[in-house]
């Protein structure tokens, strides 16, 4: 997957194109309007699920005050954050949530003394799917949302994600998740998103990567990294596994550090920082919690364990060999 980062300066200027997100912050003097956006280009494989297409924020042209579109195979969210303008002959404002249902002719009019700043959502699935699968109002194309800050907070990570370690789609797809699970709530923080999203290829990949890093990465680390706060994979994770995972990352550290000790592994201070923890005392801590013992103290028993195996062990003596053994014996 290729993230395109772009910019345009009017409704239909040429795209200008960026080498990363860093530019979206510097607007030149002078410019009345622009659209600043993240183009994916999905994978094959993806292109037959539900995926995020495009990820925009936009000041309205106030030389072109009326938009008319029809995306075929698209819905568009989008978040008013300021000026004034109607959405299909509803006025918007400033806290209010748009949707550009698939398939059907949007119209969108800013006002030209004070136009709408909004961002934008722009999914793509080989079916309409209906807005209540992510907790938005049915069939209802404008109505307010909350918790303004959060939900800014999260479309501004989708806007700057710069391509690194992170899988593109997870990532765009988590923070999506997340920010529907906004709609839902009655307090500033999100809850469980609707059951019919499947969290457990989320929690997979955590796993796979603690495991590929012998549970070295931190949980704050590996939630952003598939498009999550740290709470809300939390909640996720809880709900699939029945621990919290920092409770499943501990537990397994010490596991792999038992295995290591085990193994012949004897610089325990090398062996902390590779588990991730700051420093030999916080693993000390952490092992003797779990364990009972400290981790020099388990390296002490281990190694005295292993002195006391012969080196070399005689097998068992059976038929003529035993016989010719217990005469030689009795010989002697």
């Amino acid at each position: 997957m290729i993230c395109s980062y772009v910019r345009q300066t009017s409704e239909f200027s040429p795209f200008e194109y960026f080498e990363g997100p860093e530019q979206f912050d510097t607007l030149p003097a002078g410019t009345p309007c622009c659209k600043n956006i993240v183009f994916l280009t999905q994978a094959e494989e993806e292109e037959k699920n539900l995926h995020v297409y495009s990820v925009g924020y936009e000041i309205s042209d106030p030389e072109k005050a009326l938009i008319n579109r029809v995306f075929p195979a698209h819905m568009i969210i989008h978040y008013v954050v300021g000026g004034e303008g109607t959405f299909n002959d509803k006025p918007i404002k400033r806290g209010d949530c748009a949707i550009a249902f698939r398939n059907r002719s949007h119209t969108l009019c800013t006002n030209p003394k004070n136009p709408l700043r909004f961002y934008w959502i722009m999914l793509k699935h080989p079916e309409s799917l209906s807005p209540s699968v992510f907790g938005l109002k049915e069939e209802q194309d404008v109505f307010p949302y909350r918790f303004e800050k959060q939900m800014t907070d999260i479309l501004e990570s989708m806007l700057h994600f710069r391509m690194g370690l992170q899988d593109p789609h997870c990532f765009f797809m988590g923070r999506f998740y997340e920010l529907m699970s906004y709609h839902k709530q009655s307090l500033p923080h999100a809850g469980l998103p609707s059951k019919h999203h499947a969290y457990e290829k989320y929690v997979s990949l955590a796993k796979r990567m603690w495991e590929q890093t012998s549970y070295g990465l931190s949980v704050e680390n590996v939630a952003n990294s598939l498009g999550f706060s740290r709470k809300h994979f939390s909640l996720i994770f809880s709900a699939q596994t029945g621990m919290l995972p920092q409770q499943y990352v501990v537990e397994h550290r010490i596991r792999t550090a038992k295995i290591r000790i085990e193994a012949g592994e004897s610089s325990l201070k090398s062996l902390a920082l590779q588990l991730g923890y700051k420093d030999y005392p916080s693993f000390s801590r952490a092992f003797k919690k779990k364990t009972g013992t400290s981790p020099h103290d388990y390296l002490i028993r281990v190694k005295k364990q292993n002195s006391e195996i012969p080196d070399q062990i005689r097998p068992p003596i059976s038929g003529s060999n035993a016989k010719n053994e217990q005469n030689e014996n009795s010989n002697a």
